[in-house]
């Protein structure tokens, strides 16, 4: 994984084979990335809230077209009892992308028109838009290299509980039953 420090690569794709070497690139990968894992056995509000999101995603058929790229991972990172808030992030974000592409009438517009629609609309609370907003933010940060510098912010447990708050409510959000990519 030393290359990956210098590298100029924005993502990378990696299958692991072997189960028994998934832990092992897990660590690696996060130690390189500078991710936290949290260990959240004795965090009953974090886990409180887990156990919903999981709920909500057992709702949604497996045949959506977004389940397989987009809840299942979410699904899978949620089950461990160590999370890390980066990939929930971007599969977050993904989330809130398949949300404001099937409620705005922009099809392929990027995020950021899509949201000013749908706030521009009036048809949404407040809450709601601020909500995509935050995920929107969160999943940025996630996915986005920073340096370390004096302004540098390293997310925190409490943090972890405000995203996994938000993608519970927007888990809610989706239009059960409608739910077609245009």
């Amino acid at each position: 994984t030393r290359w990956l420090k210098t590298s100029r690569t924005s993502s990378i794709r990696y299958y692991v084979y072997h189960e028994k070497d998934l832990n092992l690139w897990n660590a690696a990968l996060n130690k390189v990335l500078q991710r936290v894992n949290f260990d959240i056995t004795h965090a009953g509000d974090i886990q409180a809230v887990r156990k919903k999101i999981l709920i909500e995603i057992d709702r949604f058929s497996k045949q959506e077209s977004f389940y397989e790229n987009t809840l299942m991972p979410l699904q899978y990172l949620l089950n461990r009892q160590e999370l890390t808030i980066e990939p929930i992030a971007a599969f977050a974000r993904k989330l809130i992308e398949t949300l404001c592409e099937l409620l705005s009438n922009s099809p392929g517009a990027s995020l950021d028109e899509q949201i000013r629609e749908l706030r521009q609309s009036n048809n949404y609370s407040r809450a709601f838009i601020q909500r995509l907003y935050l995920i929107k933010a969160f999943g940025n940060s996630a996915v986005h290299y920073q340096k370390q510098t004096s302004n540098y912010i390293v997310l925190n447990e409490q943090d972890l509980f405000i995203l996994l708050l938000l993608v519970y409510e927007t888990l809610q959000s989706f239009p059960y039953g409608k739910i077609e990519i245009r």
